[in-house]
């Protein structure tokens, strides 16, 4: 299933991004856009959360200060995140953001060695990784 998921996170992000771009030809600040998206957000997940987890996550928070730390750079990184590619979108296009966005696995490879010592390095990975390095080139030299 995590195929699955992480498919339709690519599809849903493929066209938000897309939208973003529309949304902002009509002059509207990326600001705008991130705050109503993160209200709507807000009220969605607050439910679930709330029909599912929130009290027994709300518990677990609380009584373990590694995982507050790491939920607020969590937060920090996600809200970091969107806008800039929100920015980035608006200074260039839906197409040519997603592309170079598209090496954060790298990013993810290197900070949970660097944070977490976790490694995930296998000969797929590796020429993968240079793949998309030479994408990124490839994209910025002929853009």
């Amino acid at each position: 299933m995590w195929l699955i998921y992480a498919l339709m996170a690519a599809i849903t992000w493929g066209l938000n991004y897309s939208l973003d771009e529309k949304i902002f030809k009509h002059q509207i600040s990326p600001l705008t856009l991130l705050a109503a998206q993160a209200w709507a957000g807000a009220i969605l997940f607050t439910g679930l959360a709330y029909v599912f987890r929130l009290k027994e996550d709300v518990a677990t928070i609380s009584q373990n200060r590694t995982i507050q730390y790491i939920l607020l750079a969590g937060l920090a990184a996600a809200t970091l995140g969107n806008f800039f590619i929100a920015i980035s979108i608006q200074a260039k296009n839906a197409t040519f953001a997603a592309l170079i966005e598209e090496s954060y696995p790298l990013f993810t490879i290197l900070f949970s060695f660097l944070l977490f010592k976790d490694n995930y390095l296998t000969p797929g990975v590796i020429i993968g990784g240079g793949l998309i390095i030479m994408g990124v080139g490839v994209i910025s030299l002929l853009k």
